[in-house]
Protein backbone atom coordinates (compact mmCIF):
# COMPACT_ATOMS: atom_id res chain seq x y z
CA UNK A 1 0.00 0.00 0.00
CA UNK A 2 1.37 3.24 -0.23
CA UNK A 3 3.75 2.59 -3.43
CA UNK A 4 3.22 4.15 -7.04
CA UNK A 5 5.35 3.47 -9.78
CA UNK A 6 5.78 5.69 -12.73
CA UNK A 7 7.91 4.74 -16.17
CA UNK A 8 8.99 6.91 -18.95
CA UNK A 9 10.13 5.10 -22.06
CA UNK A 10 11.76 7.78 -24.27
CA UNK A 11 13.14 5.63 -27.62
CA UNK A 12 15.44 7.33 -29.57
CA UNK A 13 15.29 8.14 -33.19
CA UNK A 14 16.48 4.73 -33.77
CA UNK A 15 15.54 0.91 -33.41
CA UNK A 16 17.65 -0.33 -29.99
CA UNK A 17 17.22 -3.13 -27.70
CA UNK A 18 16.34 -2.15 -24.75
CA UNK A 19 12.85 -2.68 -22.46
CA UNK A 20 11.15 -3.43 -19.43
CA UNK A 21 8.09 -4.68 -18.10
CA UNK A 22 6.28 -4.43 -14.65
CA UNK A 23 3.81 -7.55 -13.91
CA UNK A 24 1.49 -7.99 -10.91
CA UNK A 25 2.02 -11.39 -9.67
CA UNK A 26 -0.26 -11.18 -6.76
CA UNK A 27 -2.03 -8.62 -4.12
CA UNK A 28 1.87 -8.40 -2.26
CA UNK A 29 4.40 -8.89 -5.21
CA UNK A 30 5.31 -7.22 -8.28
CA UNK A 31 8.06 -8.54 -10.69
CA UNK A 32 10.28 -5.64 -12.23
CA UNK A 33 12.81 -6.04 -14.83
CA UNK A 34 14.51 -4.43 -17.49
CA UNK A 35 16.30 -6.12 -21.00
CA UNK A 36 19.56 -3.93 -22.45
CA UNK A 37 20.78 -5.60 -25.18
CA UNK A 38 24.64 -5.02 -26.32
CA UNK A 39 24.68 -2.54 -29.26
CA UNK A 40 22.06 -0.82 -30.74
CA UNK A 41 20.07 -1.33 -34.04
CA UNK A 42 18.06 -3.97 -35.42
CA UNK A 43 19.44 -6.95 -34.12
CA UNK A 44 19.30 -5.95 -30.52
CA UNK A 45 16.10 -5.22 -30.89
CA UNK A 46 15.10 -8.75 -31.91
CA UNK A 47 16.96 -10.25 -28.74
CA UNK A 48 14.90 -8.10 -26.42
CA UNK A 49 11.74 -8.64 -28.13
CA UNK A 50 13.04 -12.52 -27.89
CA UNK A 51 13.67 -12.72 -24.39
CA UNK A 52 10.38 -10.81 -23.41
CA UNK A 53 8.33 -12.84 -25.38
CA UNK A 54 10.41 -15.91 -23.73
CA UNK A 55 9.31 -14.40 -20.35
CA UNK A 56 6.14 -14.15 -20.71
CA UNK A 57 4.93 -18.30 -20.64
CA UNK A 58 6.66 -17.71 -16.97
CA UNK A 59 3.60 -15.28 -16.31
CA UNK A 60 0.96 -16.76 -12.91
CA UNK A 61 3.63 -18.97 -11.99
CA UNK A 62 4.35 -19.25 -8.25
CA UNK A 63 7.19 -16.10 -7.33
CA UNK A 64 10.43 -17.83 -7.90
CA UNK A 65 13.87 -16.72 -7.24
CA UNK A 66 16.12 -14.76 -10.39
CA UNK A 67 18.21 -17.39 -10.42
CA UNK A 68 15.92 -19.17 -11.23
CA UNK A 69 14.26 -17.34 -13.84
CA UNK A 70 17.80 -16.79 -15.43
CA UNK A 71 18.35 -20.07 -15.89
CA UNK A 72 14.97 -21.14 -17.35
CA UNK A 73 15.24 -18.30 -19.95
CA UNK A 74 18.68 -19.62 -21.07
CA UNK A 75 16.99 -22.82 -21.27
CA UNK A 76 14.22 -21.43 -23.45
CA UNK A 77 17.07 -19.01 -25.54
Amino acid sequence: PGVRIATAYLPREFVSGDTYDVRHVDEDHLVLYTLDAVGHGVRAALLTMLLRDALRPLDGQRLRDPAEVVADLDRAV
